[in-house]
């Protein structure tokens, strides 16, 4: 393999489209505990601030 193979073979709109989508789900995740208050998600989101 060439030295700069490896990189030029990486999908990087893939990595982009992975990477927007697993925010998209832990930003969903902090909304939801926010709205329902809920202390178990609030407790591991922001430790001591919610005890």
């Amino acid at each position: 393999m060439k030295p700069g193979g490896f990189w030029s073979k990486l999908n990087w709109r893939h990595i982009l489209i992975n990477y927007v989508a697993s925010w998209c789900i832990i930003h969903s995740f902090e909304v939801l505990s926010f709205l329902y208050d809920l202390k178990l998600f609030n407790s591991y989101l922001m430790p001591g601030y919610f005890c």
